[in-house]
């Protein structure tokens, strides 16, 4: 709205606001557009107030001002103002009123995915397993039925069966409290907190006694009996074992109980409580089950990797006869292969068969042992090596077919087992099913309509995976397990062309011959089956001298190829090598050829005192790089030779991240404290051409994260159009910063997660958030206003 009054000069004043604005909490808004019309000669005399709306969230600065920048607020509820613009010729005067409206911002969680598979059991004909904070019932057929979700990660549970037939699960967290989720009559699955069931259960043993379900809570130093007659009142009975010092596996056997400690295995009366005998346990035990065969029974125990000082390497089974007072009577072992280790094992029930995994070279391996006979039974199979991590077994039917389901870190993979012969002189092993899921979420990236989201899984120590979603069902589409004991600690899916580069590592430096970094590339387009094609060990070094380590990777599409950076950082000593290595992939080059090519031969080097970031500019002639303690470089690729330097002029401070603007004039750096393991962020601008860089803005007190690689800073996002930065504040919590004044980022919006984020990704114009929360896996969030 405007009007004009006429001048005595007969000069008037005319204005023009502009329409209407509207716009988001935390904006700063340059009033631009704002024009005068006035042919007189005096001079103008301008002023902005504010005449309605909340005046204590928005502020007006340099009011006097034709073109004035205005700041928007905090907001808890949308806010419109009217600010008028007077202007006066010292005779004449003239305004116009400007409307503003603005809407707070909003960050929502949609779903979290993710966790390694802890376990997997029986309730009934269904089976039941659980991961991250999320329990998954599954039908006879492996059919998802229903997915119960608690507010805490889930450690253990257990599951039973009503006298009705109405399943229950209890789930425990890492803290000590338990739940339970029940079915009601309507075949929902109803919640009810149990905080006082107890705080210090590391395993439930549970069993039947007199047609009454019971468990066993082994404690730090006891063992408890609970009864589970009403699920939703669990009743404790008595407490026992107090002279247990470590107690680590239990089994029952009729009124025996037999407690594994690390030294010991010990016969204790179920009445009185009391040790009735010892024996020396022989090694680690890694479980301990009873069994019968015929009219005798038996206790089983385990040997696996010595946990102690000792390096006791008696591995096996070892199989006791219980005789009538329960006292362990003839023993018998059992050796896998020439001796190995045994990390798992699991009877079968009714049978005298055990299932177990022994590691081997390439990860774990599965096998089987009939107690009756004291021998292996061959497994026919090649889906029973390279397992990650075996949580649980648990064995079933499916369709009729004798059937077990794996735990295995982040697959759960159903299994059927064909006999041949009577009995059974060997099982030929098929994959019938696996349902993915995420172990340590690294990193996430994503495509532009959120689409594909890919995420780096840091895996256990015998491996991680680059892990492909479908961001818009959030459903795991495709796992691509990493070599052993390496995992894809970096990748950069936004190189312009269609392949990215990743950089695997590896968790075991000792295993993998002192050399740690392997190059690999992967496709980008959606059709395209997902594969990682990868080098021979090639970036890194570990020697008696020094460690260097591949920290970062970026890539960029040019008409000739694919150029390929890799930032390597000194991590340990005095030696040389650290820097930038380049690497060009011609465009008519194959992966696999390019890969399996000698490329330590043409690899190019640039020395830096330090390199553990790099981020490339849009034509992929300059590199921005977290140079350790020499701050932020920007360094020419065709000259080979630092441009400008930005640090803090302190040791203390170590750049570890550099991200570059869209539009290439902003770079962000995260510099870590050596001491205190605080993160600040820097905001710099950058000259066109000369690359100088100026601080504008900083942001303090952030988190560090704790990776496979170390401590690190995690990483951020920026919007494309380099508006709203997202960063992790705290380790649980995602906010949102308007840079519209990068010398002044306005927090407008704040997110607390499950889970230590670690990386952030944005999608469909940053509606979507992918967030990267290590072992709490991947969440979903929705950002708008």
């Amino acid at each position: 709205m405007a009007e004009s009054l006429p001048a005595e000069s007969q000069a008037t004043i005319q204005i023009d606001v502009g329409e209407a604005i509207k716009t988001a909490e935390g904006t700063t808004l340059l009033l631009e557009k704002v024009q005068i019309q006035y042919e007189g000669k005096a001079q103008l005399r301008t002023r902005w107030t504010v005449v309605s709306g909340p005046e204590n969230l928005i502020q007006i600065q340099q009011a006097n001002e034709l073109h004035p920048r205005v700041v928007i607020g905090d907001l808890q509820q949308a806010a419109e103002w009217t600010l008028r613009l007077q202007v006066s010729d010292g005779k004449a005067e003239s305004s116009a009123e400007l409307k503003i409206s603005a809407l707070p911002a909003k960050l929502e969680l949609v779903q979290r995915l993710g966790g390694a598979w802890i376990g997997v059991k029986r309730m009934g004909e269904r089976w039941v397993a659980a991961r991250g904070n999320e329990v998954e019932i599954l039908g006879p057929e492996l059919n998802s039925l229903s997915r119960l979700r608690w507010t805490h990660p889930i450690a253990q549970f257990l599951t039973i069966l009503d006298k009705n037939g109405k399943g229950g699960v209890f789930v425990q967290a890492p803290e000590g409290n338990w739940a339970l989720f029940q079915q009601d009559s309507t075949q929902a699955y109803q919640k009810k907190e149990f905080p006082m069931l107890g705080r210090a259960i590391r395993r439930v043993i549970p069993f039947e006694m007199a047609g009454e379900p019971y468990f066993f809570a082994l404690l730090e130093r006891g063992i408890e009996l609970w009864n589970l007659s009403e699920l939703s009142r669990p009743t404790l009975k008595r407490s026992l074992g107090a002279f247990l010092k470590n107690p680590l596996f239990l089994a029952f056997s009729q009124r025996n109980i037999y407690v594994a400690e690390e030294d010991s295995i010990h016969l204790i009366d179920f009445s009185t409580g009391n040790l009735i005998a010892s024996i020396p346990s022989g090694g680690s035990v890694t479980a301990l089950a009873t069994y019968n065969v015929g009219e005798k029974n038996y206790l089983m125990a385990a040997i696996g990797q010595d946990r102690t000082a000792q390096k006791r390497q008696d591995y096996g089974l070892r199989l006791f006869e219980i005789d009538v007072s329960g006292r362990l009577g003839t023993e018998r072992r059992v050796l896998l292969g020439e001796g190995l280790p045994i990390a798992r094992a699991q009877l079968i029930t009714g049978t005298a068969l055990v299932m177990l995994s022994v590691p081997e070279e390439k990860g774990l391996s599965l096998r089987m042992v009939d107690l009756q006979q004291g021998k292996e039974i061959p497994l026919v199979g090649e889906a029973l090596r390279g397992f990650l991590a075996i949580h649980e077994i648990s064995t079933g039917r499916v369709n009729d077919t004798s059937t077990a389901l794996i735990a295995d870190g982040n697959q759960l993979k159903a299994f059927a087992f064909k006999p041949t012969g009577e009995p059974p002189a060997s099982f030929t092993v098929t994959l019938l099913k696996s349902l993915p899921s995420i172990i340590s979420a690294a990193w996430v990236r994503s495509d532009a309509d959120g689409s594909r989201v890919w995420l780096g899984d840091e895996g256990t120590a015998a491996g991680g995976a680059l892990t492909v979603l479908n961001g818009k069902e959030f459903q795991i589409s495709a796992v691509n397990n990493a070599p052993t004991r390496t995992y894809p600690a970096h990748a950069d899916f936004t190189s312009g062309g269609d392949l990215a580069p990743l950089l695997y590592l590896a968790e075991d430096l000792k295993g993998q011959g002192g050399a740690e970094g392997l190059l690999g590339l992967t496709s980008l387009n959606a059709k395209d089956s997902v594969g990682v094609e990868l080098s021979k060990n090639l970036i890194g070094t570990l020697t008696p001298q020094g460690q260097l380590r591949g920290s970062g990777i970026a890539g960029r599409a040019l008409e000739s190829g694919l150029r390929i950076v890799v930032a390597v950082a000194r991590m340990a000593g005095n030696i040389g090598g650290a820097g930038l290595v380049i690497l060009e992939k011609a465009a008519a080059q194959a992966p696999a050829a390019f890969l399996s090519s000698e490329l330590g031969k043409v690899l190019q080097m640039i020395p830096l005192q330090d390199a553990r970031d790099v981020a490339l500019s849009s034509d992929g002639k300059t590199a921005f790089v977290a140079a350790g303690t020499s701050g932020v470089l920007a360094v020419d690729l065709e000259k080979k030779s630092p441009l400008t330097r930005m640090s803090l002029g302190t040791e203390e401070w170590v750049a570890d991240r550099v991200l570059l603007s869209h539009r290439g004039d902003l770079v962000l750096a995260a510099f870590i404290n050596r001491a205190t393991r605080k993160v600040l962020v820097k905001i710099f601008g950058v000259a066109a051409e000369s690359f100088q860089m100026q601080e504008y803005g900083t942001l303090v007190g952030l988190p560090a994260v704790s990776t496979v690689e170390g401590v690190r800073a995690p990483r951020f996002a920026l919007t494309e159009d380099d508006l709203y930065l997202f960063i992790p504040t705290q380790s649980r919590i995602l906010s949102v910063y308007n840079l519209n004044n990068p010398a002044q980022p306005s927090k407008i919006a704040e997110l607390e997660v499950e889970g230590e984020i670690r990386g952030v990704a944005l999608a469909n114009r940053f509606q979507d958030i992918f967030l990267a929360l290590g072992p709490a896996g991947v969440a979903k969030l929705q950002f708008g206003f």
